[in-house]
């Protein structure tokens, strides 16, 4: 349980700063999800949220900032 609170404080920590990439941010989600199902931890709202970063894997927007999830939402993997 404590590495799930970590994890939680340091996605927070990063979403405060606006500063990680989508790369990271996947990559975070998807160690939390990991952490949180071997701490019986009930955090399936996140995987779609996991599901809709890797749509951005080796894209332009993999690199962006947290605003590069509105062009996700719309379908977009391009750099507006």
């Amino acid at each position: 349980m404590k590495h799930v609170a970590v994890l939680i404080e340091n996605l927070i920590g990063a979403a405060k700063g606006c500063q990680a990439v989508l790369t990271l941010l996947r990559k975070d989600l998807q160690l939390f999800l990991r952490e949180a199902a071997l701490a019986g931890v009930n955090a399936k709202a996140l995987a779609g949220l996991v599901e809709l970063l890797t749509f951005a894997e080796r894209t332009l927007l993999d690199a962006g900032d947290y605003s590069a999830l509105h062009a996700l939402t719309a379908g977009s993997t391009k750099v507006h």
